[in-house]
């Protein structure tokens, strides 16, 4: 029997190659999947949906999902372990961060400007153009306090 399995991710693309019997949530949030409650299988925050592979379903699983999202193969990573080669969907990687579009009443003026959303998870900055309030760029990371906080509290 081998002793790593690999464990691709999508819509990403990425393998990993972790050891079997690997808590996922060990090693999904080194590459981008949030835990919002901390791991602890109180939201489902980190479904995934197992394309390939097999995940028992949990407790915690079957306490917090429908039967039709159990039956289409949603789980939640936070609980799941690797223990056989697994293809996953990442749900959290089909939202939108900070992508608002709305208008609003601003006085146009030379210069750009920052929006910085400082989060738990997720640190967000916004590159703004101060004569047309369009956001130029916008790039997204994982707070590196957020898995230190997850586990002490």
């Amino acid at each position: 029997m081998r002793t790593s399995v690999k464990v691709e991710l999508q819509p990403a693309g990425r393998t990993l190659t972790v050891p079997r019997g690997t808590p996922l949530r060990d090693v999904l949030f080194e590459h981008g999947v949030e835990f919002p409650c901390g791991g602890r299988g109180r939201c489902k925050g980190c479904r995934v949906r197992v394309l390939a592979g097999k995940l028992p379903v949990t407790a915690d699983d079957a306490r917090l999902l429908n039967a039709r999202e159990l039956g289409k193969g949603w789980r939640l990573a936070c609980q799941a372990t690797a223990a056989n080669d697994l293809s996953l969907e990442v749900a959290q990687w089909e939202t939108t961060l900070l992508a608002d579009n709305s208008s609003f009443d601003f006085t146009p003026r030379d210069g750009l400007g920052v929006a910085i959303d400082l989060g738990t998870t997720t640190v967000v900055g916004q590159l703004l153009d101060f004569r047309t309030g369009h956001v130029l760029a916008v790039r997204s990371a994982l707070n590196a306090q957020r898995f230190a906080t997850a586990r002490t509290s």
